[in-house]
């Protein structure tokens, strides 16, 4: 009898070590996901997972609001649907032609710095993306997306070029106009 209790006294022992070490990790491992959390809301870029499915996997505070939807209507829906669907002319764009699933299916790191993406409003907006696989065990699990709407460099791009066309046409005015009073 003596023996059989010291044995379980043992055992609460090592129940209670082996709790406490349990609660320990859990804190540990909260506390890194919370820091990686929020580095991820952090960041002034969109950055989505996507499974090999294409689905998204998580989508940050910047991606959500780029894209016009809350991070959880997101989750599990197909990307492409939502942000690649079409073409900037508006023509659909077939998914395995999408630069994205040659990442999520394929392993191929792509990007574009002249890409647009769509809004759950159905708006299209310019970005600058980057897409880059996800191994898990030598394994393709998916892909990471981070881009940037590119609205205000499209509209100062677009401005530059008004600009230089209007000096162009200024400095042709101011030449003809040179000829014809050295003509007089």
């Amino acid at each position: 009898q003596e023996k059989l209790a010291a044995y379980r006294e043992h055992l609460e022992e090592l129940v209670k070590a082996r709790t406490v070490e349990l609660q320990t990790t859990n804190r540990q491992l909260a506390q890194l996901a919370e820091r990686h959390r929020l580095i991820l809301e952090s960041a002034g870029e969109g950055i989505c997972g996507i499974d090999t499915d294409g689905n998204f996997t998580f989508v940050n505070s910047t991606a959500a609001a780029l894209l016009g939807c809350s991070s959880d209507n997101l989750i599990d829906q197909p990307s492409h649907d939502i942000w690649l669907h079409s073409q900037p002319d508006g023509e659909l764009l077939p998914e395995d032609a999408s630069p994205i699933f040659a990442t999520y299916r394929r392993g191929e790191s792509t990007h574009d710095e002249d890409a647009v993406f769509w809004r759950c409003n159905g708006n299209a907006f310019p970005v600058h993306f980057v897409s880059q696989p996800v191994f898990e065990e030598k394994q393709l699990a998916g892909a990471v997306v981070v881009f940037r709407d590119i609205t205000e460099r499209k509209r100062v791009e677009a401005e530059s070029i008004h600009l230089s066309q209007e000096a162009a046409a200024l400095e042709e005015r101011q030449r003809i106009a040179a000829e014809m009073h050295d003509g007089l």
